[in-house]
């Protein structure tokens, strides 16, 4: 498909090592020619070959010959990275955009990537950090264009809304099925009227006076837990019968957020990835650019890398001929290159 695009990239890497070896600087610091090696990346064309210049120099750390391709530090691949940079961005942008690793396969499929190359992708980066720096730096504020303002919260992390309606008649009606046949639809239903009433005090009561009334030890408990658990709620009690209070929608909100990334049904993710995928998703759509600040400090390190190789600890002596210009006559590198290494 993108034949002619991958051959015009493989010229111009092949004419930036022509360069790098007429460069000053490889022939100043030492690095001498071995020979020619070819490398075959991933770019968003598909496969792209390319020859390149392998160099030999001394390293005066380790006290041995190394080798260096010099192209693969200029275009920033890592020596058993196989897909550039480009592919990796497009598939973390796709996931932000919600597809699923089905779709991603389909899309880049003159890529010829694998599930496993996009958990790989994926598990590269620490999307949370970058989540957080972009939330903290981005002047994007929420642009309320109505008067009202909705807000979903979930009723386990905030006071006002303790229980939601759901959950509050689903535990009446499992406090109920305990108690005598004969007075349970009665008592589920004043139960139920009381909480929808917002009368959480006498709803309470009631339930305490079921309870004390009861001669079944076990039912006499679930009882007392029940009374329990509305009056250490009774903030979300009182609220029912406000009319700000319209009902919680969280649970569908993440089961949408959560389920349109990885699908119904069983599945298996690392844990970083998982992490990773969500806040992919939720920059998305909270339009936080993420991926700036990953490519930012991608090409920091970039930088940092090839300045190792202009300014470091190998330089060639005197004579081109023999191989005494392995003694060390280097600068030393700075602490903040030696991470890099």
């Amino acid at each position: 498909m993108y034949t002619n695009k991958c051959k015009q990239l493989a010229n111009e890497y092949e004419k930036l090592d022509e360069y790098l070896y007429k460069y000053h600087y490889r022939l100043k610091q030492g690095y001498k020619v071995v020979h020619f090696a070819s490398r075959t990346i991933i770019t968003i064309f598909g496969d792209v070959t390319f020859k390149r210049r392998r160099y030999k120099y001394w390293n005066q750390k380790s006290g041995k010959f190394e080798y260096v391709c010099l192209l693969d530090k200029e275009i920033g691949m890592l020596p058993k990275q196989r897909i550039y940079f480009d592919v990796q961005f497009k598939v973390l942008s796709l996931l932000g955009d919600g597809k699923r690793y089905r779709d991603i396969l389909d899309a880049l499929n003159h890529c010829y990537i694998s599930k496993a190359s996009i958990s790989s992708i994926l598990n590269k980066y620490d999307i949370a950090e970058y989540f957080q720096l972009a939330e903290k730096e981005t002047k994007t504020r929420i642009d309320v264009k109505n008067k009202d303002l909705y807000i979903q919260l979930d009723e386990t992390f905030l006071a006002t809304l303790d229980v939601d309606g759901y959950h509050a008649i689903k535990k009446l009606k499992q406090t109920a099925f305990n108690i005598i046949f004969e007075n349970r639809k009665v008592t589920l239903n004043s139960w139920i009227k009381l909480y929808n009433d917002g009368i959480h005090q006498e709803l309470i009561k009631t339930i305490r006076n079921v309870a004390k009334n009861e001669l079944n030890k076990d039912i006499k408990t679930n009882l007392r837990k029940a009374s329990n658990y509305f009056s250490k709620n009774k903030h979300g009690n009182h609220h029912q019968n406000l009319e700000w209070n319209i009902g919680c929608s969280i649970e569908s909100d993440v089961s949408h957020l959560v389920k349109q990334q990885l699908g119904y049904g069983t599945k298996i993710y690392n844990h970083k990835n998982l992490n990773n995928l969500l806040h992919l998703r939720m920059a998305n759509l909270n339009k936080l650019n993420v991926l700036h600040y990953i490519n930012e400090n991608i090409n920091s390190e970039i930088e940092i890398r090839k300045e190792i190789y202009k300014n470091s600890l190998w330089n060639k002596y005197n004579n081109k001929n023999d191989d005494s210009w392995i003694n060390y006559k280097g600068n030393a590198v700075t602490n903040k290159y030696n991470k890099f290494k």
